[in-house]
Protein backbone atom coordinates (compact mmCIF):
# COMPACT_ATOMS: atom_id res chain seq x y z
CA UNK A 1 0.00 0.00 0.00
CA UNK A 2 1.14 3.20 -0.99
CA UNK A 3 2.22 5.70 1.66
CA UNK A 4 0.33 9.44 0.64
CA UNK A 5 2.33 12.60 0.98
CA UNK A 6 0.66 13.35 4.57
CA UNK A 7 2.59 10.55 5.84
CA UNK A 8 5.49 10.97 4.20
CA UNK A 9 5.93 14.35 5.57
CA UNK A 10 4.85 13.13 8.93
CA UNK A 11 8.32 10.55 8.53
CA UNK A 12 10.26 13.01 7.36
CA UNK A 13 8.87 15.25 10.76
CA UNK A 14 10.02 12.55 12.77
CA UNK A 15 6.58 12.04 13.98
CA UNK A 16 4.62 8.90 14.42
CA UNK A 17 3.37 7.25 11.24
CA UNK A 18 0.94 5.10 13.17
CA UNK A 19 -1.18 7.97 13.70
CA UNK A 20 -1.86 9.83 10.39
CA UNK A 21 -4.04 6.28 9.86
CA UNK A 22 -7.60 7.28 9.43
CA UNK A 23 -9.61 7.69 12.47
CA UNK A 24 -13.11 6.22 11.82
CA UNK A 25 -14.47 3.86 14.19
CA UNK A 26 -14.04 0.97 12.17
CA UNK A 27 -10.32 2.10 11.52
CA UNK A 28 -9.48 2.34 15.24
CA UNK A 29 -11.20 -1.44 15.85
CA UNK A 30 -8.84 -4.14 17.51
CA UNK A 31 -8.53 -6.29 14.05
CA UNK A 32 -7.83 -9.09 16.88
CA UNK A 33 -10.61 -11.34 16.62
CA UNK A 34 -9.54 -12.94 19.99
CA UNK A 35 -9.16 -9.95 21.46
CA UNK A 36 -10.64 -9.28 25.35
CA UNK A 37 -10.77 -5.52 25.02
CA UNK A 38 -12.65 -5.50 21.60
CA UNK A 39 -15.31 -1.93 21.98
CA UNK A 40 -14.62 -1.85 25.78
CA UNK A 41 -11.08 0.07 24.46
CA UNK A 42 -11.42 4.01 24.26
CA UNK A 43 -10.97 4.86 20.29
CA UNK A 44 -7.78 6.24 20.86
CA UNK A 45 -6.52 2.93 22.34
CA UNK A 46 -8.59 0.17 20.09
CA UNK A 47 -6.59 1.14 16.74
CA UNK A 48 -3.31 2.46 18.25
CA UNK A 49 -0.67 -0.49 16.92
CA UNK A 50 -1.18 -0.75 13.56
CA UNK A 51 0.20 -3.08 10.80
CA UNK A 52 3.96 -1.66 9.74
CA UNK A 53 4.04 -4.51 7.20
CA UNK A 54 0.41 -3.67 5.12
CA UNK A 55 -0.30 -0.66 7.18
CA UNK A 56 -4.20 -2.17 6.24
CA UNK A 57 -5.09 -3.43 10.38
CA UNK A 58 -4.79 -1.46 13.41
CA UNK A 59 -4.45 -3.15 17.24
CA UNK A 60 -5.08 -2.09 20.27
CA UNK A 61 -1.81 -3.42 22.11
CA UNK A 62 1.25 -5.42 20.90
CA UNK A 63 0.16 -8.34 22.11
CA UNK A 64 -3.14 -8.52 19.85
CA UNK A 65 -0.78 -8.00 16.78
CA UNK A 66 1.38 -10.56 17.63
CA UNK A 67 -1.55 -12.83 18.74
CA UNK A 68 -3.41 -12.10 15.71
CA UNK A 69 -0.28 -12.28 13.37
CA UNK A 70 0.31 -16.63 14.83
CA UNK A 71 -3.55 -17.19 14.18
CA UNK A 72 -4.21 -15.74 10.55
CA UNK A 73 -3.01 -12.20 9.62
CA UNK A 74 1.12 -13.52 9.42
CA UNK A 75 -0.43 -15.87 6.18
CA UNK A 76 -2.32 -12.84 3.96
CA UNK A 77 -0.26 -9.65 5.31
CA UNK A 78 1.98 -8.23 2.02
CA UNK A 79 4.79 -7.37 4.10
CA UNK A 80 8.00 -8.63 2.32
CA UNK A 81 9.03 -11.79 2.37
CA UNK A 82 13.04 -11.03 2.76
CA UNK A 83 14.47 -7.33 2.97
CA UNK A 84 17.61 -5.95 1.80
CA UNK A 85 20.01 -4.58 4.00
CA UNK A 86 21.05 -1.82 2.44
CA UNK A 87 17.48 -0.41 3.12
CA UNK A 88 17.55 -0.53 6.54
CA UNK A 89 18.76 2.63 8.46
CA UNK A 90 18.28 4.30 11.65
CA UNK A 91 16.68 7.66 13.02
CA UNK A 92 17.09 9.50 16.65
CA UNK A 93 13.17 10.36 17.49
CA UNK A 94 14.16 12.44 20.16
CA UNK A 95 16.80 12.62 23.71
CA UNK A 96 15.66 12.00 26.61
CA UNK A 97 11.53 13.64 28.46
CA UNK A 98 12.67 16.68 30.36
CA UNK A 99 13.12 15.22 33.84
CA UNK A 100 15.68 12.73 32.11
CA UNK A 101 17.81 15.75 30.74
CA UNK A 102 17.38 17.82 34.22
CA UNK A 103 19.06 13.91 35.82
CA UNK A 104 21.89 13.81 32.58
CA UNK A 105 22.97 17.46 34.32
CA UNK A 106 24.34 15.52 37.42
CA UNK A 107 24.95 11.69 36.48
CA UNK A 108 25.87 12.39 32.47
CA UNK A 109 23.07 9.83 30.89
CA UNK A 110 21.02 10.65 28.38
CA UNK A 111 18.23 8.17 27.10
CA UNK A 112 17.92 7.97 23.29
CA UNK A 113 14.97 6.75 21.30
CA UNK A 114 16.27 5.16 17.98
CA UNK A 115 13.86 4.17 15.38
CA UNK A 116 14.63 1.63 12.62
CA UNK A 117 13.44 2.54 9.18
CA UNK A 118 13.17 0.60 6.15
CA UNK A 119 12.82 1.51 2.46
CA UNK A 120 11.29 -1.40 0.16
CA UNK A 121 13.19 -0.47 -3.37
CA UNK A 122 10.33 -1.98 -5.11
CA UNK A 123 8.20 0.52 -4.38
CA UNK A 124 10.23 3.22 -2.91
CA UNK A 125 8.06 3.27 0.49
CA UNK A 126 9.37 4.30 4.01
CA UNK A 127 8.44 2.58 6.87
CA UNK A 128 9.10 2.08 10.98
CA UNK A 129 9.92 -1.67 11.20
CA UNK A 130 11.18 -0.92 14.99
CA UNK A 131 12.76 0.77 17.51
CA UNK A 132 15.24 0.74 20.12
CA UNK A 133 16.20 2.74 23.44
CA UNK A 134 20.06 3.55 24.40
CA UNK A 135 21.28 4.88 27.83
CA UNK A 136 24.60 6.63 27.08
CA UNK A 137 26.73 7.75 29.97
CA UNK A 138 29.21 10.00 29.39
CA UNK A 139 32.45 8.03 31.20
CA UNK A 140 34.49 11.07 32.54
CA UNK A 141 31.25 12.91 34.34
CA UNK A 142 30.51 9.47 35.51
CA UNK A 143 34.30 8.55 36.78
CA UNK A 144 34.62 11.90 38.57
CA UNK A 145 31.07 11.48 40.67
CA UNK A 146 32.22 7.55 41.40
CA UNK A 147 31.49 5.16 38.90
CA UNK A 148 29.63 2.37 40.88
CA UNK A 149 27.56 5.38 42.46
CA UNK A 150 26.49 7.23 39.37
CA UNK A 151 25.15 3.91 37.43
CA UNK A 152 23.62 3.02 40.69
CA UNK A 153 21.22 6.54 40.29
CA UNK A 154 20.57 6.30 36.71
CA UNK A 155 19.04 2.63 36.80
CA UNK A 156 18.63 -0.79 38.17
CA UNK A 157 20.02 -2.04 35.33
CA UNK A 158 23.10 0.10 35.23
CA UNK A 159 23.21 -0.84 39.01
CA UNK A 160 23.67 -4.43 38.52
CA UNK A 161 26.31 -3.75 35.59
CA UNK A 162 28.55 -1.20 37.23
CA UNK A 163 29.50 -4.65 39.01
CA UNK A 164 31.43 -6.19 36.33
CA UNK A 165 33.33 -2.58 37.03
CA UNK A 166 36.17 -1.66 39.17
CA UNK A 167 35.83 1.65 41.48
CA UNK A 168 37.79 3.65 38.28
CA UNK A 169 34.78 2.25 35.81
CA UNK A 170 37.25 -0.14 34.23
CA UNK A 171 35.72 -3.56 33.08
CA UNK A 172 36.62 -6.76 34.93
CA UNK A 173 38.83 -9.08 33.18
CA UNK A 174 37.58 -12.42 31.56
CA UNK A 175 39.94 -14.71 30.24
CA UNK A 176 41.67 -12.39 27.84
CA UNK A 177 38.05 -12.05 25.93
CA UNK A 178 37.18 -8.44 27.94
CA UNK A 179 40.34 -6.29 29.45
CA UNK A 180 40.34 -3.58 31.83
CA UNK A 181 42.15 -1.42 29.45
CA UNK A 182 39.11 -1.25 26.82
CA UNK A 183 37.54 1.44 27.82
CA UNK A 184 40.04 3.62 28.67
CA UNK A 185 39.87 5.43 25.35
CA UNK A 186 35.88 5.72 25.65
CA UNK A 187 34.08 8.73 25.90
CA UNK A 188 30.64 7.02 26.47
CA UNK A 189 29.67 4.19 27.92
CA UNK A 190 25.93 2.43 25.58
CA UNK A 191 23.72 0.35 27.26
CA UNK A 192 20.53 -0.91 25.20
CA UNK A 193 17.81 -1.15 27.31
CA UNK A 194 15.29 -2.53 24.72
CA UNK A 195 15.52 -3.31 21.12
CA UNK A 196 11.64 -4.36 19.31
CA UNK A 197 11.24 -5.27 15.98
CA UNK A 198 7.53 -4.88 14.82
CA UNK A 199 6.14 -8.45 14.54
CA UNK A 200 5.68 -8.72 10.43
CA UNK A 201 9.42 -7.91 10.45
CA UNK A 202 10.98 -10.68 12.93
CA UNK A 203 12.99 -13.33 11.55
CA UNK A 204 13.82 -11.24 8.30
CA UNK A 205 17.58 -10.27 9.24
CA UNK A 206 16.47 -6.73 10.82
CA UNK A 207 18.12 -7.26 13.82
CA UNK A 208 21.38 -8.20 13.61
CA UNK A 209 21.58 -5.54 10.84
CA UNK A 210 21.46 -2.33 13.03
CA UNK A 211 24.25 -2.96 14.98
CA UNK A 212 27.01 -1.65 12.85
CA UNK A 213 24.42 1.33 11.96
CA UNK A 214 24.70 1.90 15.41
CA UNK A 215 28.09 2.72 15.40
CA UNK A 216 28.32 4.08 12.28
CA UNK A 217 25.12 5.97 11.11
CA UNK A 218 23.35 7.46 14.41
CA UNK A 219 24.73 11.36 14.82
CA UNK A 220 27.11 11.45 18.16
CA UNK A 221 27.60 8.08 18.96
CA UNK A 222 31.18 7.50 18.59
CA UNK A 223 31.15 4.59 21.41
CA UNK A 224 33.22 1.57 20.70
CA UNK A 225 31.12 -0.87 22.82
CA UNK A 226 27.41 -2.07 23.61
CA UNK A 227 26.39 -3.70 26.53
CA UNK A 228 23.42 -5.34 26.86
CA UNK A 229 21.28 -7.61 28.84
CA UNK A 230 19.21 -9.74 26.73
CA UNK A 231 15.61 -10.73 28.34
CA UNK A 232 12.16 -11.30 27.73
CA UNK A 233 10.27 -8.21 27.55
CA UNK A 234 7.33 -9.30 29.94
CA UNK A 235 5.46 -6.37 28.51
CA UNK A 236 5.30 -7.36 25.61
CA UNK A 237 4.47 -11.00 26.24
CA UNK A 238 0.63 -12.08 25.86
CA UNK A 239 -1.71 -10.81 28.61
CA UNK A 240 -2.63 -14.07 30.46
CA UNK A 241 -5.10 -14.15 33.70
CA UNK A 242 -2.97 -14.55 36.83
CA UNK A 243 -5.85 -14.89 38.97
CA UNK A 244 -8.29 -17.94 39.34
CA UNK A 245 -11.74 -17.94 39.75
CA UNK A 246 -11.52 -18.20 43.41
CA UNK A 247 -9.47 -14.99 43.23
CA UNK A 248 -5.94 -16.59 44.39
CA UNK A 249 -2.99 -16.32 41.91
CA UNK A 250 -2.28 -18.37 39.70
CA UNK A 251 1.45 -19.37 39.10
CA UNK A 252 2.83 -20.50 35.51
CA UNK A 253 2.43 -23.43 34.37
CA UNK A 254 5.36 -26.27 33.11
CA UNK A 255 4.28 -25.74 30.32
CA UNK A 256 4.32 -21.39 30.33
CA UNK A 257 7.44 -21.85 32.11
CA UNK A 258 9.09 -23.65 29.39
CA UNK A 259 8.04 -21.30 26.71
CA UNK A 260 9.36 -18.38 28.40
CA UNK A 261 12.51 -20.32 28.72
CA UNK A 262 12.78 -21.41 25.37
CA UNK A 263 12.33 -17.78 24.42
CA UNK A 264 14.83 -16.24 26.67
CA UNK A 265 17.23 -19.38 25.06
CA UNK A 266 16.09 -17.73 21.37
CA UNK A 267 17.29 -13.88 22.37
CA UNK A 268 20.32 -14.86 24.24
CA UNK A 269 21.15 -16.64 21.05
CA UNK A 270 20.48 -13.96 18.82
CA UNK A 271 23.29 -11.74 20.44
CA UNK A 272 25.73 -13.73 20.66
CA UNK A 273 24.69 -14.68 16.43
CA UNK A 274 25.05 -10.83 16.55
CA UNK A 275 28.58 -10.90 17.88
CA UNK A 276 27.73 -10.17 21.36
CA UNK A 277 29.61 -11.88 23.92
CA UNK A 278 28.90 -12.66 27.69
CA UNK A 279 30.66 -10.00 30.30
CA UNK A 280 32.54 -12.47 32.52
CA UNK A 281 29.70 -14.83 34.18
CA UNK A 282 27.25 -12.66 34.28
CA UNK A 283 23.57 -11.62 32.59
CA UNK A 284 25.51 -9.22 30.53
CA UNK A 285 26.90 -9.16 27.17
CA UNK A 286 29.06 -6.89 24.90
CA UNK A 287 29.54 -5.50 21.48
CA UNK A 288 33.11 -4.46 20.34
CA UNK A 289 32.61 -2.60 17.00
CA UNK A 290 36.73 -3.49 16.56
CA UNK A 291 36.05 -6.82 14.19
CA UNK A 292 39.87 -7.62 15.57
CA UNK A 293 38.81 -7.81 19.29
CA UNK A 294 39.25 -10.62 21.35
CA UNK A 295 35.78 -11.05 21.62
CA UNK A 296 35.28 -11.52 17.93
CA UNK A 297 37.57 -14.67 18.15
CA UNK A 298 35.59 -16.72 20.29
CA UNK A 299 32.89 -19.23 18.86
CA UNK A 300 29.38 -18.91 19.89
CA UNK A 301 29.37 -22.20 21.34
CA UNK A 302 32.19 -21.25 23.14
CA UNK A 303 31.37 -18.30 25.06
CA UNK A 304 31.36 -17.63 28.88
CA UNK A 305 28.44 -19.21 31.27
CA UNK A 306 26.33 -17.92 33.58
CA UNK A 307 26.86 -18.71 36.94
CA UNK A 308 24.06 -18.20 39.14
CA UNK A 309 24.07 -14.68 41.62
CA UNK A 310 27.51 -13.86 40.31
CA UNK A 311 28.91 -10.59 41.93
CA UNK A 312 25.68 -10.16 43.97
CA UNK A 313 23.40 -9.87 40.24
CA UNK A 314 20.30 -11.57 40.87
CA UNK A 315 20.16 -15.46 39.64
CA UNK A 316 17.20 -15.96 36.84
Amino acid sequence: MTMTMEIKAQLAAGDDIQETLPESESARECANVGCIGGKAHPGSLRGKFVCSGCEGVRYCSYQCQAASWAAEHGMVCTAPRCVEPSGIHLRVKNESEEGLRRETMRTGEKTVNVEIIYTRSETATTCRVGNLILSVIDLEKARRLGFSRCLHECSTELAHLSAEFDSRGRIRPNNGCWQPEDLDRERQLVYLQKLIIDVPWQGKGIGRSIFPLLFEEVQGFGAGFIFTWPSVLNDLEPVRQNFGSDGYYRKSTPAEKAAYLAKFDRIVDFYRKAGFRRVINSHFFCLAKDPSHASHCIPVDEDATYQLNFRGCFGG
